[in-house]
């Protein structure tokens, strides 16, 4: 320590790994380990695509485990897309471990993947195990949404909660010297291709700088040995067929999917953090770029949690069947109608989501109102009934006259729909492909979704109207804007989810 001037707990580390050790040598601490897994995966949606070998209790003991025999193919075995693809489930499983649960699979070399004629993936051997307490799997929420976002400024703070800066450091670790060192390093590490394409001089000379210059501001805490060393193997599995494959965008997909359902207020501040940026005033404008982005996770995380593998390779196109169709339906309802539990309000994506459709419907009814304003027939109208112009202030004020604001409204709509319209003509078509019974199935199934969140869709109306009233309200009491400025970018060039 004294060599390398380290703050680390070595002698911590030790122990975490000694203890880990022994606890592989208990048969039944394994066998347990396999079905707390179980007991969580099958609340996510994960349930139906990863999976732990069940016990044998009657055959097993402290000193001998017998589990199910599980027919398959080594995950380092398969061949082309299909090794991404459940890298990509077993990426998505382990997330939910270290940030949903309290068992965290410690061991997961290739011999421990292995792939099911059903096209699930099963993870063998369960001795080996470590966990993180809840105040560590919520700032590991924040950190990760900072690094796939690339919201590197962030990081530093991110470390401090993290426990990889020793008390007294904060200040030093959180500069803009540090600030500017990480962002650096992050960027590089976020780039993909693993260590081969990363230049390990620079880095290390950019770190040992700063040390010299503000200390040794970093300490590997001891709960993160097993961590490091689980995702690293993964992202050696990825990196084996994937040469530019990046772990940290990987993470997306469960990232993007837990910001959007989850409640718990600071996975709510992540969430308001992802879509709308970096803000320097009260005005909130949402990212466009950030939103096509968190769409493409959860999409990707359907995608893994529902199918991901076709088994028989020769089916090269597979129409979608009335149960996905159905259930996706049904996941938006859950997430934008459903009535929240843990509060008399919206959840945090429901308010987000009814502030926006507020001020899109406000946008639209302004943009409307101006466009006809102009029109020969209204301007006839107009002379008319106002042959003074007494009401022409009115009608180009602030009530019916567009804003910056709401142009940048309607083009980040315009956007997300561009995107959204392909997929959403797919659905269409593999809707009409179901047979007449299939279709009826369907649509039974989406009325009776709809007709159990009435009252949240009441709810949520209800809500969306006051917040258009208290939007309109704002607007016609905010001071009036000296000129009129040309509608923004959708997204900014300085932003580095951009680039």
């Amino acid at each position: 320590k004294k060599l390398f001037r380290l703050n680390t707990d070595l002698p911590g580390l030790v122990d975490t790994w000694g203890e880990r050790f022994v606890d592989e040598l208990d048969y039944r601490k394994e066998a347990n380990n396999a079905a707390l897994f179980m007991q969580s995966i099958l609340r996510t949606p994960l349930a139906h695509s990863v999976f732990a070998p069940s016990v044998i209790p009657a055959c097993s003991s402290g000193r001998v485990l017998t589990t199910e025999w599980i027919e398959g193919t080594r995950l380092d075995r398969l061949s082309g897309p299909q090794v991404l693809k459940f890298c990509s489930v077993a990426l998505n499983a382990y997330l939910t471990m270290l940030l949903e649960s309290t068992t965290l699979h410690a061991d997961p070399h290739p011999g421990n993947f292995v792939v099911s004629p059903d096209g699930r993936l099963a993870i063998l051997d369960w001795g080996l195990v470590t966990s993180l307490e809840p105040g560590l799997q919520l700032a590991y929420i924040d950190h990760i949404a900072h690094l796939v976002s690339k919201d590197y400024a962030k990081v530093p703070q991110d470390l401090v909660k993290l426990g990889f800066v020793p008390p007294g450091m904060e200040k030093e670790a959180t500069n803009s010297d540090a600030v500017k060192v990480l962002t650096q390093v992050y960027t590089q590490f976020g780039a993909g291709g693993g260590a081969k394409k990363i230049d390990v001089n620079a880095v290390v000379d950019s770190l040992r700088g700063l040390a010299d210059r503000q200390g040794n501001i970093f300490v590997l805490p001891a709960y993160f040995a097993y961590i490091a060393r689980t995702f690293s193997v993964l992202e050696g599995i990825g990196l084996s067929h994937d040469p530019d494959y990046a772990i940290v965008q990987e993470c997306l997909p469960y990232i993007s999917q837990r910001l959007i359902t989850d409640s718990d207020p600071r996975v709510a501040s992540a969430l308001e953090t992802f879509i709308y940026g970096k803000t320097k005033s009260d005005t909130k404008t949402v990212d466009a770029k950030r939103v096509e982005y968190l769409l493409d996770g959860i999409s990707s995380f359907n995608a893994a949690a529902s199918s991901p593998l076709d088994t028989d390779e020769s089916l090269e196109e597979k129409s979608l069947q009335v149960d996905e169709i159905v259930a996706t339906f049904k996941q938006a309802a859950a997430v934008l109608l459903a009535e929240n539990a843990n509060s008399q309000g919206p959840s945090p994506t429901q308010a987000i989501v009814e502030r926006e459709f507020a001020k899109l419907v406000g946008a639209t009814i302004r943009q409307t109102a101006s466009t006809v304003r102009e029109q020969p027939a209204a301007l006839a109208v107009a002379r008319l009934l106002d042959p003074f112009g007494l009401l022409e202030p009115l009608a180009r004020g602030k009530l019916f006259e567009p804003s910056e604001e709401d142009l940048n409204s309607l083009a980040v709509f315009q956007r997300i729909q561009s995107k959204a319209n392909p997929q959403f003509s797919s659905v269409l078509d593999a809707f009409t492909k179901l047979s007449p019974q299939q279709q009826t199935q369907a649509l039974r199934e989406i009325a009776d979704t709809l007709w159990q969140y009435r009252s949240g869709t009441a709810m949520a109306a209800r809500r969306t109207v006051t917040e258009l009233a208290a939007q309109t309200a704002d607007r016609l009491l905010s001071p009036s804007p000296s000129s009129f400025a040309p509608p923004p970018k959708v997204s900014s060039a300085a932003d580095p989810m951009n680039k």
